[in-house]
């Protein structure tokens, strides 16, 4: 029993993980997107 309850609380970690992976991602397209169109606007 214990080592299926370890196996979980693993899987929950890995599924965090990758939830954040994403965030992390998500946040650092945004937050590239602006200067990529202004470098454009400005090769321009």
């Amino acid at each position: 029993m214990p080592s299926k309850g370890k196996g979980k609380e693993f899987r929950n970690l890995i599924s965090a993980l990758s939830i954040w992976n994403f965030v992390l991602s998500f946040t650092k397209m945004q937050t590239v997107q602006p200067v990529q169109t202004s470098v454009a606007e400005s090769v321009e």
